[in-house]
């Protein structure tokens, strides 16, 4: 963020528009979303090729055992730990469907000119 920050100081617009759609987080809903971006580092993909028209990187989910084991380095326990847990799900489960959704729109784009140009 702090690129856009420098960018968007330098009157680049769309730095400017970027940062200003961002949401502001709480600082409790911040630990979540640190813990998410810490993690999806370590996100597997599944390569799909689609022959002309491209081809895919799969995000997959990460690892629940690995959600619980940040949750816990960070001081998470008992019921905590398990709403850690839940909550940094649900933000990968969107990350994915966020991300599958703009693949297949891209792949759909893709196949479409490659049919054009026949």
């Amino acid at each position: 963020m702090k690129d856009w920050q420098d960018r968007a100081a330098r009157g680049d617009d769309w730095a400017h528009d970027r940062l200003l759609s961002r949401p502001v987080l709480s600082s409790e809903a911040e630990s979540y979303w640190q813990s998410f971006t810490y993690l999806s580092r370590d996100r597997a993909y599944l390569a799909l090729s689609l022959g002309i028209a491209g081809g895919l990187q799969l995000p997959q989910p990460i690892p629940r055992g690995s959600i619980r084991k940040e949750g816990n380095r960070r001081g998470y326990q008992g019921e905590s730990l398990e709403d850690f847990t839940e909550i940094v799900a649900a933000i990968d489960d969107a990350f994915i469907q966020n991300d599958v959704l703009k693949q297949a729109a891209a792949a759909k784009a893709g196949a479409e000119r490659a049919r054009s140009r026949r």
